[in-house]
């Protein structure tokens, strides 16, 4: 009989739940465990009528992580108890019962150094190692759907054609508000970066159009107003004024804009990984600190990129410290990194994932709740 292994929502973006989904892997698959992605009520993307066919949010935009087990197949009561079982995050997961292990962690809790691929979200860009690893996983599970590959390639057949693309990623919107308490997010979107590395770009490049993903529609038009035609953009929901930081459904800092329109949030999330996928066609890469443009970096390794976001001289003195607590954190990210590649074991994966391609019988389910197991 198959364990499943269920990576549940946190209330994040999109693309943090993406890279939630990449982290955590490695964790499924070392324990033998069919990975099933079930994001339900808990992020402000989901849709009580469901959208493009699917109750799931990671089914909205992607194929099933094994196309032989999508999350039609799980019993409601395990669905119902993903919903409420392990709140924001912060718990490492728990057993259902015997056949169903359930985890909405990001996968950097400190007890799963040495199971889940750590991915940055603060100041640093994922390392070489971390992009060549997450972009083989990657090209195995994570798959959009056709509509959304179709929608991407049509733009860029009529848009880019045989230009020399410079992609453009901007995150705005709550990343900024004074509603945000993390040092990272200060000063994240400083327009005039982007309009210095583009400069230095469009230099080398002076024929080159400029692909511009952004939530934030001032951000397009200060790129436009210097380089005019040269600019591209494909979506269409942006952030234009009022309140830029709302609550997601359990309180989490989210976008105002989708934050009350969860209609509005799932097209919007369709929009985010077109934008994705554009930006990979690009030939280089100008960001801030965001999910979607690492994760842009997690899928190519060879794309070239700059961050316009590195810690100042004042945030590098904020973020010293010398608590027994700092130095644990410390010594446990050397662990991590010296020992990292004993988690990654792709001969043994794929022989697994060959295995499973022939689905048994969804066990049936007997609540028995093993937190931390």
């Amino acid at each position: 009989m198959q364990r499943f292994f269920i990576i549940c929502e946190r209330d994040a973006g999109l693309f943090s739940l993406i890279q939630q989904v990449i982290a955590n892997l490695p964790r499924a698959l070392n324990t033998k465990s069919i990975p099933i992605v079930f994001f339900g009520k808990n992020c402000c993307y989901w849709v009580p009528s469901g959208y493009k066919g699917s109750e799931n949010v990671w089914e909205y935009y992607f194929e099933p992580l094994l196309p032989e087990y999508a999350s039609d197949l799980l019993p409601d009561e395990v669905k119902l108890f993903a919903e409420s079982a392990f709140g924001d995050g912060s718990d490492i997961g728990g057993s259902y019962n015997p056949d169903y292990y359930l985890s909405n962690n990001f996968g950097d809790h400190s007890l799963l150094r040495h199971d889940c691929l750590i991915i940055p979200f603060e100041w640093k860009d994922p390392d070489d190692w971390l992009r060549c690893t997450s972009a083989r996983l990657m090209d195995t599970f994570i798959r959009p759907r056709k509509y959304l590959t179709d929608r991407a390639n049509s733009f860029a057949d009529l848009h880019f054609g045989a230009n020399q693309v410079i992609g453009v990623h901007i995150r705005g919107t709550d990343a900024l508000s004074e509603a945000e308490p993390r040092l990272f997010r200060k000063n994240s979107l400083v327009i005039e970066r982007y309009l210095n590395r583009l400069q230095t770009e469009k230099k080398r490049l002076p024929k080159a159009k400029i692909f511009v993903a952004t939530d934030s529609r001032s951000s397009l038009e200060a790129i436009r107003e210097v380089y005019g035609a040269d600019v591209l953009s494909s979506a269409t929901i942006l952030h234009s004024d009022g309140v830029a930081a709302g609550k997601g459904p359990t309180g989490a800092l989210m976008p105002a804009y989708i934050a009350s329109d969860a209609a509005l949030a799932a097209e919007n999330g369709a929009e985010a990984v077109v934008d994705y996928l554009l930006l990979k066609k690009c030939q280089k890469l100008i960001h801030n600190g965001a999910s979607l443009a690492r994760t842009v970096l997690l899928s190519d390794p060879n794309m070239p990129h700059i961050n316009t976001h590195r810690k100042n001289l004042s945030a590098r003195f904020k973020s010293i410290s010398l608590t027994p607590r700092s130095v644990l954190i410390r010594l446990q990210k050397w662990d991590e990194r010296v020992k990292r590649n004993r988690k990654i074991n792709f001969e043994t994966w794929t022989d697994f994932i060959s295995r499973a391609k022939h689905p048994n019988p969804i066990p049936n389910t007997k609540y028995i709740l093993n937190k931390n197991q």
